[in-house]
């Protein structure tokens, strides 16, 4: 209970360089926020909670409409991940 909300938060306090429960993040960071199951409208919903995001955090939502299937306890998923987002430039 209580797991999303824990993670967004410090999703939020390292992508805008701010703090969350006591931890500091001391400059604003990229950060990629992985969901494998939350409906994009869930998370929206639990964001505007915390206020408008920080343009450092981007999202990776499972639950998109059309969004890939990212299976992470493989090398090919892992090396997916890497290829579409570590290039990014954000």
């Amino acid at each position: 209970m209580g797991k999303s909300f824990l993670a967004l938060g410090l999703a939020l306090a390292a992508a805008g360089g701010g703090s969350f429960l006591g931890w500091t993040a001391p400059r604003p960071h990229n950060v990629l926020y992985l969901d494998g199951e939350m409906s994009p409208q869930a998370v929206a919903g639990r964001l505007r909670l915390f206020g408008p995001p920080p343009p450092a955090l981007r999202m990776w939502l499972a639950a998109e409409p059309g969004a890939a299937r990212l299976d992470l306890s493989t090398l090919r998923g892992l090396r997916r991940l890497v290829e579409s987002w570590g290039t990014s430039t954000w």
